[in-house]
């Protein structure tokens, strides 16, 4: 594939056809000029974009779309359109961002039901008046869409607490393949009846269906919070008061752990160099629990050096953006690793991955949610030059080999696009396992003509 393609690889449809297709549904689009890479899709350049500003306006455009033969790519704010395989074909890219409206919102009932296009930051923002919140934290959520987060699975430090995105969605409204709206789930809490097919679309990075609306159970705010932070000489030796920590009643919202690179973006006086980590720990709750616990999590951190309780003020607000920053995938020339390991395992894998990237010649900034055994690695060199990425892929495979030793997994979240280039690209999802036939035959048979962001998924579903 050269630098950056355009057009479609499918069926035969003539311009006029699709031009008169997406005129017919009535709604904004433009023709992609040759010169304009605003919406070039790992480095596939669509022809047309459309912003539809309604449910029935998405169904009208993929349902137009599919029956002229050509490729929806499903488009949020675009701060995970780096996840994936380059698309087979990419003829029009549908925005959602024109979904952007609050469906029902019922506060007593701890329930909200918003369309695809809202961000994070905004529904957050109405929900924060009534002393709620959606406990998802991933980066960049002040401009991502909920829609692009919940297909992406993404994620933050307080997944330890809350969960991921599947254990929050009760609800889900899609635009299918063929342009019909289905749902699944419902807008209450109490829903048991059939297959739970929110779960379908959750990660699925929009290959199944186009996601219009969700609904979510939340959570009341944190009456209280705060952090300990400690430094170590070694991940290693930050294990043992981790370990403690996952078999306490003690019940911290968030473990993580920093190396020297990822600690780097923390405030003055919280850093450490060579080998050595930070430890963070939150906890949330009422004002006398948060005491006791602070307390010992201190007490546990005996080893420690710099070890300091943080109960408000800028300081906590800087190491909470430091601690979502390390997993956000949306900056150029970056490439990120996604380890996925047993969470007792967490500080053995984030050791593992810092030092393999060294040996491979990289300056790593690595973090972990220590409590969840996710570890990310970030790799961004001046420039990535054909030796640099002839390493990253050795430190793929390297790496891949030891989260599948610890029965775990590696994903590639972003990376420069000449990394998945030519016969010995990288595949950016790893082994599909032996769940694969499954994912296969949910695709072809919610998506036959291969519509919906074709050849992205796992293996190039």
């Amino acid at each position: 594939m050269s630098e950056t393609e355009s057009g479609s690889a499918g069926p035969s449809t003539t311009t006029g056809e699709i031009e008169a297709a997406l005129s017919a549904a009535d709604l904004e689009w433009r023709a992609v000029g040759a010169d304009d890479d605003a919406f070039t899709v790992a480095g596939v350049r669509p022809a047309y974009v459309c912003a539809p500003a309604s449910v029935d306006e998405v169904a009208a455009t993929v349902k137009a779309a599919s029956a002229a033969g050509r490729a929806v790519i499903p488009r949020g704010a675009g701060t995970r359109m780096s996840l994936g395989f380059p698309p087979r074909a990419a003829d029009l890219v549908l925005q959602t961002t024109g979904l952007n409206e609050i469906v029902e919102y019922e506060p007593a009932d701890l329930t909200v039901t918003v369309q695809a296009g809202m961000t994070l930051g905004a529904i957050q923002e109405r929900l924060r008046a009534e002393g709620q919140m959606l406990a998802l934290d991933p980066p960049a959520a002040e401009t991502a869409t909920i829609g692009g987060l919940i297909a992406a699975n993404a994620s933050g430090p307080l997944r330890l607490m809350y969960g991921t995105a599947r254990d929050i969605v009760i609800g889900t409204r899609v635009v299918n393949a063929d342009g019909i709206v289905s749902k699944a789930g419902g807008r209450v809490v109490k829903n048991v009846a059939g297959y739970d097919l929110n779960k379908l679309y959750v990660g699925s990075l929009g290959t199944v269906g186009v996601i219009v609306e969700l609904s979510f159970k939340l959570h009341p705010l944190p009456a209280n919070e705060g952090m300990v932070v400690a430094a170590f000489k070694t991940a290693a030796d930050a294990a043992k008061p981790i370990a403690a920590l996952m078999r306490s009643p003690l019940g911290p919202a968030a473990i993580e752990v920093l190396d020297a690179g990822a600690a780097a973006s923390l405030p003055d006086g919280l850093a450490v160099d060579g080998d050595g980590v930070v430890l963070v720990v939150s906890a949330q709750g009422f004002e006398k629990a948060i005491q006791r616990q602070l307390r010992d999590i201190q007490a546990l951190c005996d080893q420690a050096t710099g070890v300091q309780s943080i109960r408000e003020g800028e300081t906590l607000t800087s190491v909470w953006a430091a601690l979502r920053s390390y997993s956000d995938p949306s900056a150029a020339d970056l490439a990120l690793l996604k380890l996925a390991v047993p969470p007792a395992r967490g500080t053995v894998a984030l050791a593992t991955a810092h030092t393999a990237a060294q040996e491979a010649g990289f300056m790593p900034q690595t973090g972990a949610h220590a409590g969840s055994g996710v570890v990310y690695l970030r790799l961004q060199p001046d420039t990535w030059t054909t030796g640099a990425l002839a390493n990253l892929a050795a430190l793929v495979t390297r790496l891949r080999g030891f989260a599948r030793g610890e029965g775990g997994s590696l994903v590639l979240e972003a990376c420069p696009l000449a990394a998945l280039q030519g016969e010995a690209g990288i595949d950016p999802w790893g082994d599909a396992g032996s769940g694969f036939p499954v994912m296969r035959s949910l695709k072809e048979n919610l998506d036959p003509k291969g519509t919906l962001n074709p050849g992205r998924f796992v293996g190039r579903l």
